[in-house]
């Protein structure tokens, strides 16, 4: 089983999570899979849309959604944050931060 941490901390209700659950839903049910959100308007469309998968957790590393201070996270601390969880796969939308060793996958909307 593979842990995969998939990056929504930007991502707000519309097409960005509308992708994420797009293709988490295709991915297969037996890896287990960490959420990063920023949004509970956010997390809560995608617990709604992704109900088949058992393994998910929902994150919210920092208490702000404002977008100067989540995107600081993500390039000073994500990095860390994803080797001590153990994650083998980044899956992000749009941007790519450092992830040192740990594979990322970036979806590109527009």
């Amino acid at each position: 089983m593979a842990r995969i941490a998939v990056n929504a901390l930007s991502l707000r209700p519309g097409g960005g999570l509308q992708v994420i659950a797009g293709l988490l839903s295709r991915f297969n049910t037996n890896h287990h899979y960490t959420i990063l959100w920023s949004d509970p308007m956010s997390r809560d469309q995608l617990q709604r849309m992704l109900t088949k998968h058992r393994h998910i957790d929902y994150i919210k590393p920092l208490n702000t959604s404002r977008s100067a201070d989540l995107f600081l996270w993500q390039l000073t601390r994500m990095r860390g944050w994803l080797k001590s969880n153990e994650i083998g796969l980044y899956l992000g939308v749009n941007h790519h931060f450092d992830c040192g060793e740990i594979p990322q996958v970036i979806y590109h909307l527009n």
